[in-house]
């Protein structure tokens, strides 16, 4: 009865073994698919970083283009209403006057023949 009991608890010993070896390959294979996935998740999360960088490139680019185009904008409205100014400058100084002594001219001439 000895040798029975002995042989079973060597067999189920042997069993804990295969079993406890098959729990540590399932174990190792469990977690290299984690580690896969870890690599995975951290070669997306850089490719969105790097994306990121790029549209944050391009928009810090835009933004200086439109910095220029508001710096133009300004110097052609400087333009705009300083020609603006000349030439109202002009017509007050010079146009007003001489349309009042022309018109003085021809009422001085009506009024001499009529």
């Amino acid at each position: 009865m000895n040798i029975r009991f002995d042989e079973a608890k060597e067999e189920t010993n042997r069993r804990l073994d295969e079993a406890r070896e098959d729990m540590n390959i399932r174990f190792g294979e469990t977690n290299r698919r984690l580690d896969e996935a870890r690599e995975e998740t951290n070669r997306m999360f850089d490719e969105t970083n790097r994306r990121l960088d790029e549209t944050n490139s391009r928009i810090d680019k835009l933004d200086g283009r439109m910095d220029e185009t508001n710096k133009r904008i300004a110097e052609m409205d400087f333009r705009l209403t300083s020609r603006m100014d000349s030439t109202l400058k002009w017509i007050v100084a010079i146009q007003i006057p001489t349309w009042m002594m022309i018109i003085t001219m021809w009422v001085t001439l009506i009024l001499r023949i009529g």
